[in-house]
């Protein structure tokens, strides 16, 4: 018999508590980060690691998956208009208790943030409750605003089938079928499809999970405009209800679980973790005179996370659990038309999907795409009875849950509550169905609630480090603070270099001047935010040597940006000191700083566009010794080079059996083209040989190029491509598993700057000697976060057509 037991509330039970209850007031006292003494000044959030209970990957592999690959790509999908509309119906009555227990009143403070309130009648603004939703350019049926033109999936395609026979009806009134049902029709048939929905032996009984979450909503919500964070809102009360009232019989260890309880067990405290990782994120409002933007309860976090690793362990196993899913729908999310009437959009959108799918991708990504194994639940062992009881009650907690999401008054909360849990049902539903039903199972709100989910994971995987790494400087900076006050001042010790104090590094290899009490807080802090971002992989190895130099020789000008900067915001203080080494004439020669230093470049070349072209010249010029930066506008490499499917066209000159030749492939080419004058044609051919030697022999460790076939206008087999996935993919992941071994080597000869624009090339003496860019973000690609540039022997522009 399913036995959830209560332990699934103990550290879950404030999933939506945005403030614990009675510690509200607290806490809102804390704004100014001043941490207390009752929380350990040394402590450091204890980062999760080793295997996941339950899946067979660690926690480690999940990391690097969703940092080098997963997160970048599931950040700009969900920026898109197609998975930023959401449909799904906050209007459920709740069935539990009565109006008013626990309403969301807070209200924001003064800010000059738009979206923040709105037009009455009469003059003035009315103001917005924390909890409001903002519809503002949210489209929606009644005509506020024009619906995108989702298209409907083609037939057994996620919903509709083919009419019988399987061919679609033909135009004309004659073929048009009367598809009038009356009443008593539409109550048998509902009858029949409760049936098979309520009896565990047959294979649809999964179909209804998601039942008690519906998505009938005339109105679309715009998830960009309404971001999980902080509203004030308390609904311990919910999950109270969830326990005493609704899901649980009783109290048990999770060692006592049987594995279908733990998975669930696992779930909603990977989706708690989530939630409250978010909220901490964004936690105090902007406010006039004192924030510019959200900024993080970094107290908040540590309390909940700090010496709990085995929650944020049970996120990772959500995010295992959903990209497992994800996987075994991929034959059909492949070619799935992810339409919202943007044709460049929509391409933009198919394109990032097919990345996700591509095998290199899951490929690279094995252990954490197969990691979970839905065969083990409910396994056929068990007698029928009770494999049919134990699946029944799954179900049940689940559809009991999704009732009590309608309890919530806080209507933020409430979205990102629904759409988490429908993400999470439709993974399951996923899982559990045979393959077949698969496709006709899915609705569009139920996509974008997967996907949204399992963006909403690999973010808060994402930002754990770099939390930690905020809430250590914080630490640091106050406890330096606090030894400043009792200690007295300490006298630098004179060295035969003193310290530039003014700006500009001091000279490499000469002494640092002694650790001076003045300046300790800084230098720590400013130290801790670089390493946390060095984490995070939000610098890279490069620009973080540059920062830490210039640091440990007591720059004047980075260590006031750490004063000023690198306790409260971390991420700013980086941002602005990159910025500072890169722009400034004070970078150091043998630093990884972009700049001239000493007359002389430091940048072997600088390479803009991270596309299969820039990739290899990028990969070659390392070979021989250079140092190189590439520039990629997107957050992922690859270009249009990564949806190249058909392979390589080139000769193989050690296969003598097949009798192609260099010239036969250039004959060929002659004929396609018409023309026989264009000087480009020989290099291509002959140039053929040897780009086929390179990719098998250098390339080798992660590419194979085992099959090769004749295509249209070629006279022998001479197109080679891989056995499995897009060769244009493959060939991407090759190079950039290369690359990543520099940039981890410590030597600082490669960099790599992604969401990098470049904006103009720099030119002296009718030379061109380096490159101005802008920096951007997933969700900000039309304001630049950042700008600099960058000085070199060489700029090569791989942009494509």
């Amino acid at each position: 018999m399913l036995r959830i037991h209560a332990v699934l509330l103990v550290g879950v039970f404030s999933v939506f508590t945005c403030v614990c209850a009675g510690g509200e007031e607290a806490i809102a006292k804390k704004r100014g980060l001043v941490p207390t003494w009752e929380v350990n000044h040394e402590l450091a959030c204890k980062a999760p690691s080793g295997p996941l209970d339950d899946a067979s990957c660690d926690v480690e592999a999940v990391e690097k998956a969703n940092r080098e690959q997963l997160w970048g790509i599931l950040e700009e999908l969900t920026n898109t208009t197609y998975f930023r509309l959401m449909q799904i119906n906050l209007q459920g009555k709740c069935n539990f208790w009565g109006k008013g227990l626990d309403d969301c009143n807070k209200t924001l403070p003064e800010t000059d943030e738009e979206g923040d309130s709105e037009d009455i009648e009469g003059g003035g603004k009315k103001k917005k409750k924390a909890c409001d939703l903002d519809l503002s350019n949210s489209p929606t049926v009644a005509a506020k605003k024009p619906v995108p033109a989702f298209d409907t999936p083609p037939p057994g395609l996620f919903g509709g089938g083919l009419p019988m026979g399987g061919f679609p009806p033909m135009p004309g009134q004659a073929n048009v079928v009367d598809r009038t049902i009356t009443q008593e029709e539409k109550a048998s048939i509902k009858a029949m499809d409760d049936e098979k929905c309520n009896d565990a032996t047959l294979p649809e009984f999964w179909l209804d999970m998601c039942r008690n979450i519906p998505t009938n909503s005339s109105d679309y919500v715009n998830l960009m405009l309404n971001p999980e964070r902080w509203t004030g809102y308390n609904g311990s009360h919910v999950w109270n209800a969830i326990y005493h009232e609704n899901c649980f019989e009783k109290m048990g260890d999770l060692e006592e679980m049987c594995y279908e309880e733990r998975v669930l067990y696992r779930l909603l405290s990977g989706m708690h973790a989530s939630i409250n990782i978010h909220i901490s994120l964004n936690y105090f409002p902007p406010s006039k005179g004192k924030r510019e933007k959200w900024e993080p309860n970094l107290e908040r976090f540590m309390q909940q996370f700090g010496t709990q690793p085995e929650r944020l362990k049970n996120l990772h196993f959500a995010f295992v659990v959903l990209l497992r899913a994800f996987a075994k729908a991929s034959p059909y999310l492949y070619n799935y038309p992810f339409h919202a009437g943007d044709a460049g959009e929509d391409e933009k959108v198919a394109k990032l999907v097919q990345r996700l799918l591509d095998s290199d991708v899951m490929g690279s990504c094995a252990s954490v795409f197969e990691a979970f194994d839905e065969t083990l639940m409910f396994k056929e062992g068990d007698e029928p009875s009770t494999l049919t009881t134990l699946k029944s009650q799954f179900k049940g907690v689940f559809h009991n849950i999704s009732q009590v999401m309608d309890c919530i008054s806080c209507q933020k909360c409430k979205l990102h509550g629904k759409i988490q849990l429908l993400g999470m049902g439709t993974a399951l539903k996923i899982l559990l169905l045979p393959e077949q039903l698969i496709a006709a199972s899915l609705t569009r709100p139920e996509l974008v609630a997967l996907f949204n989910t399992l963006h909403k994971f690999s973010n808060a995987i994402q930002k754990v480090p770099e939390l930690s790494a905020m809430y250590q400087a914080v630490q640091m900076s106050y406890k330096s603070s606090i030894l400043e006050e009792a200690t007295p001042r300490i006298a630098e010790t004179p060295t035969s270099t003193p310290p530039p104090m003014s700006g500009g590094f001091a000279s490499s290899g000469k002494a640092a001047p002694a650790y001076s009490q003045e300046h300790a807080g800084d230098l720590d802090a400013g130290v801790a935010a670089v390493a946390g971002a060095a984490r995070s992989g939000s610098v890279g190895d490069g620009d973080e040597d540059a920062l830490i130099d210039g640091l440990l020789d007591r720059d004047g000008d980075l260590l006031l940006l750490a004063r000023h900067y690198a306790a409260r915001s971390p991420a700013r203080f980086v941002q602005h000191a990159v910025r500072y080494v890169r722009s400034s004439g004070s970078a150091r020669p043998n630093s990884a700083a972009s700049m001239m230093g000493q007359g002389e470049p430091v940048w072997d070349a600088i390479i803009i566009g991270g596309g299969l072209a820039g990739l290899s010249a990028a990969l070659t010029m390392l070979d021989r010794g250079g140092r190189v930066v590439l520039l990629e506008k997107q957050g992922h490499l690859g270009g249009n080079s990564a949806w190249a499917s058909s392979g390589v066209n080139a000769v193989d000159v050690n296969n003598t059996a097949s009798g192609d030749s260099v010239d036969a492939f250039t004959a060929d080419t002659v004929k396609g083209a018409g023309r026989g004058d264009n000087p480009l044609i020989p290099v291509l051919t002959s140039g053929s040989v040897d780009a086929l030697a390179w990719l098998r022999g250098r390339l080798s460790e992660h590419l194979s190029l085992d099959l090769v076939g004749q295509l249209g206008g070629h006279s022998f087999p001479r197109t080679h491509r891989p056995s499995s996935g897009l060769a244009g993919s493959a060939m991407i992941f090759a190079i950039q598993k290369q690359l990543e071994k520099v940039l981890k080597d410590g030597s600082g000869r490669f960099e790599l700057m992604k969401w990098t624009r470049a904006s103009k090339l720099i030119t002296e003496g009718g030379a061109v000697v380096g490159v101005e860019y802008d920096v951007y973000t997933a969700k900000e690609q039309t304001k630049p976060q950042s700008s600099g540039k960058l000085m070199g022997r060489n700029v090569l522009i791989a942009t494509g057509g």
